[in-house]
């Protein structure tokens, strides 16, 4: 089944504890819908890592429709999210299901989430609505988690230090043991503190989610922990950080406002922007004026004097429709001759390579102007988390628009008919792309150029390696599985880490599909890590 789109928080009191919420359903009904959060309350942004609980003991099997809403406010200009979800559950059995929620972009120019549940115990539809943490109206932190061993003393003292900086602390204490086992559950948080026993006591999965959620940006910051968790290298485009024991207070409040924008998350980058040739859709105003000014005469005077005269009036029960109906049809020839069907779009992507376990992380921006669209809803290829950064229907104005999320699948206006729109995509993604140093050993003894080999799918336009000195070194046109002596450079990107390489693809298949009907333009791939030695 398809992961879900599912929200459901509720106001947690003086206490910090993890979310539990038993659903009220009809008097003498058979059954039990509990909803578990690992977070007290939700970030504000990105996904939420739910777990729905259902006991069925009504006779039957039985089957519950949730439709979930997170609108938008009046004053606001960010898109509304919308989930719907359908779950089965046989008689006399129980069912625990793991559930990501799109929490949308923006917190403070959404509504509370509203969940409405349909099926057996809510014979005419349940409707509540869950609400957030009250605004002091001082500018937010990032939104952080503490494990609940570490900052359960601690808390107080972190919001007091927040809030003497005029500041409010938005985040969560949590038991790591509940900690979500896929990454975006964790993508609206931006710093995690745990200690070194707490990370080794994760399951497998936990594990790896908190890892590839520390690639696609997170900070994790590790008390008591001896040394760096060898599998967390390379931390990818996130940090891991060894902190002091006992943890402080201040220590902490500083983390939380020290990052990237606090209500972007992982999204904190800045937006490339519109690439050149990608203005904003303007109406034609003269050739709209004209035509609206030409439409009122002939729906009006000539329809009424010519067409249906005085003796003919009860022909403009029909003339009118029919008048209405070619107007229609030559507005949409004329928007059709102007922006044409589908549209066009420029990707790029950085990517960062973690060889040692064969994923790479994904961080592509896209861009598209678009003409008529006949269909909006898209799959990815792979899982990812998508997010709307800037949606302008005409010049200057952005637009509401309903987004649909389920899994994979996207609805509702992520692409909509005469729109510029960018979106940011991040996913972690399965590869066998890796640059292989060949003579690491020759380098060592001397001052031998480094011989590498390629295993991505296609060629490298270019590539910059930093040895283990720091000296740098560059190839050219470098084919899959055809080994190249690289020359040394003071050219190129500048890297930080020694044994690591950037280089730049020409490759389409690197990027996260979407929607089919946009022309593509892709820019070129740049990938970034470390280089591996056979």
């Amino acid at each position: 089944m398809k992961r879900l789109c599912l929200a459901l928080f509720f106001c947690a009191a003086q206490a910090k504890a993890e979310m539990q919420m038993r659903m009220a359903m009809e008097p003498g009904a058979r059954a039990n819908i509990t909803i578990g959060c690992c977070f007290d309350n939700p970030p504000p942004t990105g996904y939420a890592p739910l777990t729905v609980t259902i006991n069925n003991f009504s006779g039957a099997a039985q089957r519950w429709n949730f439709d979930f809403a997170r609108e938008s406010y009046p004053f606001a200009s960010t898109s509304s999210m919308y989930c719907h979800a359908a779950v089965a559950v046989e008689n006399n059995a129980e069912r625990a299901i793991a559930l990501l929620t799109p929490l949308g972009a923006d917190t403070d120019g959404m509504t509370p989430l509203t969940a409405t549940i349909r099926g057996y115990g809510f014979a005419a539809g349940a409707s509540q609505s869950f609400p957030e943490g009250a605004r002091s109206g001082q500018p937010v932190t990032q939104y952080i988690v503490l494990s609940k061993s570490l900052g359960s003393k601690l808390w107080s003292s972190i919001e007091q230090s927040v809030k003497d900086s005029k500041h409010q602390l938005i985040g969560s204490l949590v038991d790591p043991q509940n900690l979500p086992e896929d990454w975006r559950g964790l993508s609206g948080v931006s710093v995690m503190w745990l200690t070194g026993a707490e990370l080794d006591l994760l399951s497998p999965a936990q594990r790896r989610a908190v890892r590839d959620w520390v690639r696609a940006g997170g900070a994790l910051k590790l008390c008591g922990a001896a040394d760096f968790p060898r599998d967390f290298q390379p931390p990818g485009f996130g940090d891991v950080q060894l902190a002091r024991a006992p943890l402080e207070a201040d220590a902490v409040a500083a983390a939380a406002w020290s990052r990237a924008a606090p209500r972007e998350g992982l999204f904190g980058a800045p937006s490339m922007g519109h690439p050149a040739g990608f203005a904003p859709v303007a109406p034609n105003v003269p050739v709209l004026i004209g035509f609206m000014v030409l439409f009122a005469a002939v729906a009006g005077p000539v329809n009424i004097f010519a067409f249906a005269g005085r003796r003919r009036r009860h022909r403009l029960f029909w003339t009118t429709p029919l008048l209405s109906l070619s107007a229609s049809g030559l507005l949409v020839v004329f928007i059709l001759l102007q922006d044409g069907m589908g549209g066009k779009g420029v990707r790029s992507a950085v990517i960062h390579l973690v060889p040692r376990e064969h994923c790479e992380v994904l961080v592509q921006e896209q861009t598209s102007r678009t003409g008529l669209l006949l269909g909006s809803a898209f799959e990815t290829r792979d899982p990812a988390l998508i997010q709307q950064i800037s949606d302008e229907l005409r010049v200057g104005r952005a637009h509401k628009r309903s987004l649909q999320t389920d899994g994979s699948s996207y609805g509702g206006d992520w692409f909509a008919s005469r729109a510029l729109q960018t979106q940011r995509i991040i996913a972690v993604i399965p590869t066998r792309g890796e640059i292989s140093l060949l003579n690491a050993r020759e380098m060592q003894q001397g001052d031998a150029p480094p011989v590498i080999l390629s295993s991505f799918s296609s060629a490298l336009d270019e590539i910059v390696y930093l040895d283990s000195r720091h000296r740098k070194w560059k190839g050219t046109d470098v084919r899959t599985g055809v080994k190249q002596t690289l020359v040394p450079t003071n050219a190129g990107p500048a890297l930080a880490d020694a044994d690591t390489f950037s280089a730049t693809a020409r490759d389409p298949s690197a990027f996260i599909g979407t929607l089919q009907s946009i022309r593509w333009q892709d820019q070129p791939v740049t990938y970034l890590g470390p280089v591996t030695t056979p």
